[in-house]
């Protein structure tokens, strides 16, 4: 009876933990197939079977020299700002998880409290700072700013990928004769290759999707797409908007196509779990 009780009880906790899995998909998917179909409509209204047929006229938003301008921007800041954020946050990972030096739990806390700082406490800080060191509002102090923005995310990922790692082959490498740095280049960053794929990724997303920040720090010509798109959304009262959303779906797409291609989603997610 009690057995019998079990197994019905387990039965209905999986179909409940299944169902909740579909629910949550559901509830993030359905938004963005609905802004994907409201693309393709001639009017603002939604219907469900348009009687003008589909339109592909709001895409003509992407080859603006504004929205192309925009993205330039964004895209050359994060590829900047990550690059540097992987050099330096791999060294800091290495250091915090390799060394045991008095305060370095303060100095761990340090690199990660970005993290934690909402970002328009953030973006008044930056302002401040700038201001007294001289350097105005532009592409410079974007740039620096966005550094500080993903170099957290590249440590917190990278970070725990030392600890897994099977010291031995390092200790080998330099039985061999190589020395730190072709041991480091040679063993030790293919072994935690997933861990800095995962950084880049995360470090890049969150400085294309940054607006806290940036809304501080833009000039006229240095508007990124992040603010952009949020000056867009108040002033914009048809499916622009949508079309530029089913345009960075597709881009998602095909990054994570390509990434499955070269490594394996599998592969940089494990990089998330070591």
């Amino acid at each position: 009876m009690n057995r019998a009780l079990s197994d019905l009880l387990s039965i209905i906790g999986k179909s409940l933990a299944k169902s909740i899995k579909v629910a949550a998909f559901v509830f993030m998917l359905v938004p963005i197939l609905i802004a994907i179909y409201q693309s393709f409509l001639p009017t603002v209204a939604f219907e469900a079977f348009p009687k003008d047929g589909f339109t592909l006229r709001w895409f003509r938003i992407l080859f603006q020299p504004e929205f192309l301008r925009a993205v330039g921007i964004s895209l050359m800041i994060a590829t900047l700002a990550t690059g540097i954020s992987l050099v330096c946050g791999i060294f800091a990972a290495l250091v915090l998880a390799r060394t045991n030096f008095k305060g370095r739990e303060l100095v761990n806390m340090l690199f990660l409290s970005p993290i934690m700082i909402p970002p328009v406490v953030k973006g008044i800080s930056f302002i401040f700072y700038f201001v007294i060191i001289g350097l105005r509002p532009g592409l410079t102090s974007l740039f620096l700013a966005h550094v500080v923005i993903t170099l957290p995310y590249v440590i917190r990922v990278v970070y725990p990928c030392f600890y897994g790692l099977d010291r031995s082959l390092e200790d080998a490498s330099r039985n061999l004769g190589a020395n730190e740095f072709q041991t480091f280049l040679r063993v030790t960053l293919p072994l935690i290759k997933p861990g800095v794929l995962s950084g880049a990724i995360f470090g890049f997303i969150m400085s294309i999707d940054d607006v806290g920040v940036s809304i501080f720090l833009i000039t006229p010509e240095t508007v990124n797409l992040a603010v952009l798109l949020l000056t867009w959304s108040r002033s914009i009262a048809d499916n622009t908007l949508a079309a530029i959303s089913t345009a960075l779906v597709l881009v998602t797409f095909a990054v994570s196509v390509l990434a499955e291609k070269l490594v394996g989603l599998d592969s940089i997610l494990g990089g998330l779990r070591h």
